[in-house]
């Protein structure tokens, strides 16, 4: 862009620099926290109720990856998370896990299932419930 362009884009120049240094910051958040936690899944489980999504969306996924067993409680409260990123994280995680608790999901889904914002996430769901039951 800028070999192409004339002095009157300075200014878009501008506006998409900030633009992408906005986008990092917002980003850099999970590395931060990547850097504190590590690979010890109690940290991370502590991280779900953070108030940033990006946060305890990447804490839902690391929980998954780590098989903490012992955050299934923490995971499958996060699949009713206000955040649809973070559901579908938490929902991957149990998936990957292979376990939660089906009254408590299937309550969540009822809850959420009309919401259109959680559509996606709810398609999910509905797959953890079923791969949850046929395992039972």
């Amino acid at each position: 862009a800028t070999q192409l362009g004339r002095a009157n884009n300075l200014s878009d120049v501008d506006r998409l620099a900030s633009a992408l240094k906005s986008s990092v910051e917002k980003e850099r958040v999970r590395l931060i926290a990547a850097q504190e936690c590590g690979e010890k899944a109690q940290c991370w489980q502590t991280k779900l109720t953070d108030a940033n999504y990006r946060i305890r969306e990447k804490a839902a996924l690391e929980l998954g990856w780590l098989q903490a067993n012992d955050a299934l409680e923490a995971l499958v409260k996060s699949v009713g998370d206000e955040q649809a990123a973070v559901r579908i994280a938490a929902i991957q995680s149990l998936s990957r896990l292979q376990k939660g608790d089906l009254d408590k999901l299937k309550t969540i889904y009822k809850a959420s299932k009309s919401k259109i914002e959680f559509n996606r996430a709810n398609h999910a769901l509905k797959r953890l419930i079923a791969l949850l039951e046929n395992a039972a």
